[in-house]
């Protein structure tokens, strides 16, 4: 389904969809650290130390990359830092709408508007809270391992749920009607 409507509808609609499978990787590098320190499920059986040397340049390209481009064209970095944070909250959206458009299933998105809409129930967010929930648990029990265990890796996990932990906790202040806004 997905490549007939490729077929049908051109590459333009393959490139605005791809946008969509943002949802997927956020999830699993979310899930991982999760699994790591709460399950011991080793997802990555490289030397921590060579994960970190060449995953930091990699990350730290694209993220300057990313900025500077968007910073050319005169966007405050207030607004790139809430824009990224917007984006990662919004996974299960991305999810579904990589799912739908994988298996050509017709589902109504809705145009927003450019102010300040109204929050949404909590009980709509449940894959934000719930990823939220057990990143801050998985990262107090990889703390607690690594002082009796001494790995690095745990160290690392530990950082990576508390950085999931905080960037998804930002769902708190864009669903609250009040602080939520963007204007200076």
């Amino acid at each position: 389904p997905f490549f007939s409507q490729v077929e049908k509808k051109g590459w333009v609609f393959f490139f605005w969809v791809s946008f969509f499978f943002l949802g997927f990787p956020f999830l699993f590098l979310t899930s991982f650290p999760i699994l790591y320190l709460l399950f011991h499920v080793c997802a990555f059986f490289a030397n921590p130390t060579i994960y970190v040397l060449t995953w930091i340049p990699a990350l730290t390209l694209s993220v300057t990359i990313f900025y500077s481009l968007l910073h050319a064209r005169n966007y405050r970095f207030k607004d790139l830092f809430a824009g990224q944070m917007l984006i990662q909250i919004s996974f299960p959206v991305h999810i579904k709408a990589a799912l739908a458009s994988l298996l050509g299933i017709h589902i109504n998105f809705g145009i927003t508007e450019k102010t300040r809409g109204s929050s949404i129930p909590y009980t709509k967010c449940w894959p934000q809270l719930l990823i939220i929930y057990l990143s801050f648990i998985a990262c107090i029990w990889g703390m607690n391992r690594f002082v009796y265990e001494r790995e690095f890796a745990l160290l690392i996990n530990s950082f990576w749920a508390l950085y999931h932990c905080a960037v998804l906790s930002s769902l708190f202040y864009f669903n609250n009607e009040k602080a939520g806004t963007l204007t200076t």
